[in-house]
């Protein structure tokens, strides 16, 4: 049987009825940011499991108020604007990188529309049986940026960028082309390069995050990272809880996980600012309520 519509005053009684404190300011809240994603989102911590069990439906530890959810949610926001702020240098980072491998080893400007560029099926880290398909997809989605002018040539969409190449010199270059590029796009363009052009891309990020030669990663290893760090920007675009979310390959890296991955993208200073960001998140929030310290004690964030 569905479940019917609530308004926001059944919601509130609702909530109250299954021993939650609400307030003045719990109905404007609800209004204002939605009763899914507050409530379902945020309110597993709350939960006075034996008693949900025993109702078949939700209750709330004694002493559990509307604003230590709404915290939560709000502690979760912030963390995710910060960690966004931050995957943006790892993007630029790998756009940079990745074209640069490519463009000195292939210095045609249209070099990406060959196949015969980039790694062989029996050298694919994603495995042969992706390999076709994937090389068929990238040169497509390559080829469709490279060829805007020809769908739209006034269109909004247009990088200032590539239409400078397209009307200029009737060609766009990997190093201009790659800025419309997604996040995931640049995932596979890195798998499907060549591994001395792979190894060239790890051996930047060992420069640019200070690792030295003992830090530098591995084409795998480098993939690995990619497949959980696009998982994260994914959450953080879309709103999607990410303080205990788990990513990447058969769901195994968590937040604390995500951040290590993520120091081998940033320079120093930048990594320094990402982690003292989530260190103040952390003792701000923790301090509005007991429950929440203990819940990012669980999760780990709290010793990062």
């Amino acid at each position: 049987m569905e479940k019917r519509f609530l308004t926001i005053d059944e919601q509130v009684r609702l909530l109250e009825s299954r021993g939650m404190r609400c307030d003045r300011d719990t109905e404007l809240t609800l209004l204002r940011e939605g009763y899914y994603a507050v409530v379902n989102g945020y309110k597993r911590p709350f939960l006075d499991v034996a008693a949900t069990s025993f109702e078949g439906e939700d209750r709330y530890l004694e002493g559990t108020s509307f604003s230590d959810v709404y915290a939560l949610f709000r502690f979760d926001r912030g963390l995710r604007a910060l960690t966004f702020r931050h995957l943006m240098m790892v993007e630029a980072t790998l756009r940079s990188l990745t074209s640069y491998a490519f463009c000195s080893r292939h210095p045609k400007p249209e070099a990406y529309l060959d196949p015969n560029n980039f790694t062989q099926r029996r050298d694919y880290i994603r495995g042969e049986d992706e390999y076709e398909g994937d090389l068929r997809w990238m040169i497509d989605t390559l080829e469709h940026h490279a060829r805007s002018r020809e769908r739209d040539p006034r269109g909004p969409g247009r990088d200032v960028r590539v239409a400078h190449f397209q009307d200029k010199h009737d060609t766009v270059p990997l190093w201009v082309l790659v800025d419309e590029l997604t996040f995931g796009n640049l995932k596979y363009l890195f798998a499907l390069l060549r591994r001395d052009e792979q190894l060239c891309v790890c051996d930047g990020l060992a420069r640019i995050s200070q690792a030295g030669p003992k830090g530098t990663l591995t084409p795998r290893e480098l993939e690995r990272d990619l497949e959980a760090i696009v998982d994260v920007r994914n959450l953080c675009a879309h709103g999607e809880r990410l303080y205990d979310a788990r990513v990447g390959i058969d769901d195994a890296v968590d937040y604390v996980g995500f951040v290590g991955m993520v120091a081998r993208f940033l320079d120093p200073s930048d990594l320094a600012h990402l982690v003292g960001g989530i260190e103040t998140l952390v003792a701000d929030y923790s301090a509005k309520s007991p429950l929440i310290a203990r819940d990012l004690e669980r999760t780990h964030l709290a010793g990062i």
